[in-house]
């Protein structure tokens, strides 16, 4: 044939509250306005692995890692989630009338 097969895997994963997906344990990061989404996954043979949304909207591609890695994380992904998180500021005083 003129064009070669298409061999790869292809799923769907829901992304968690966090903005990842797992795949074969390990946990992917997508950009966090995905959150609670289905994304459609390709695992190509040659280790690349490609999510995108139902649209077809190609939104994360990573390395399939070997090892003990199990979380891969694009930091770009989760810009928008961290700049939601708010940390409450205390004056030492708090802690000296806790303890």
């Amino acid at each position: 044939p003129q064009d070669r097969f298409d061999t790869a895997y292809r799923g769907q994963r829901v992304v968690s509250l966090d903005a990842y997906v797992s795949i074969d344990g390990v946990r992917y990061s997508v950009p966090g306005h995905l959150v609670g989404q289905r994304l459609s996954l390709r695992l190509q043979l040659d280790g690349w692995i490609e999510l995108a949304d139902l649209a077809g909207t190609v939104v994360a591609r990573h390395r399939k890692t070997t090892g003990d890695q199990r979380v891969v994380t694009i930091a770009d992904h989760h810009a928008a989630l961290w700049s939601q998180v708010r940390v409450q500021a205390r004056g030492l005083d708090y802690y000296a009338e806790v303890s």
